[in-house]
């Protein structure tokens, strides 16, 4: 009598840790938050005393976001501030610097993540987004870019 099927070697376990996701901070709703989100970008100093001519539940609303938002860390603050109000005004200049000073790799994995109308600004990389890049040079480029457009 043989056998139906040959004895399998049993597979690799492989324990993949996974981080425990951030806890997404209090949207910027309304007037209020939007406006402690700029007076706390602005002079996070004196943020409750530029806040403190508002009345009612307008100023109870804008000082519990405030309170919220001293607890960012400064990217969070920063990335918080340009989704509410858009890239910093300088933005296309910076992008020029970061590009000038990059090398050819992350040059090209930059120009990758730029965004069309972006990418217009650098017609001499157009024909150049052929090639292999490595993801975590990719990851490190959008970072850059996030950084230079806040």
């Amino acid at each position: 009598m043989g056998r139906d099927h040959e004895p399998t070697q049993a597979e690799p376990t492989f324990v993949v840790r996974v981080a425990k996701p951030r806890r997404a901070p209090a949207a910027t709703r309304g007037f209020a938050e939007r406006l402690a989100l700029f007076v706390g970008g602005v002079d996070r100093a004196n943020t409750e005393e530029l806040l403190c001519g508002l009345t009612g539940a307008t100023l109870k609303r804008a000082t519990a976001f405030s309170q919220d938002a001293r607890k960012w860390d400064s990217a969070t603050r920063q990335g918080r501030l340009a989704v509410a109000f858009g890239h910093h005004p300088n933005a296309t200049e910076r992008l020029k610097r970061l590009i000038a000073g990059a090398s050819p790799v992350m040059r090209l994995a930059i120009f990758r993540q730029l965004a069309p109308w972006e990418q217009s600004l650098f017609p001499s990389l157009q024909g150049q987004a052929e090639g292999a890049i490595a993801p975590a040079m990719e990851e490190l480029a959008a970072r850059l870019i996030r950084e230079a457009t806040r």
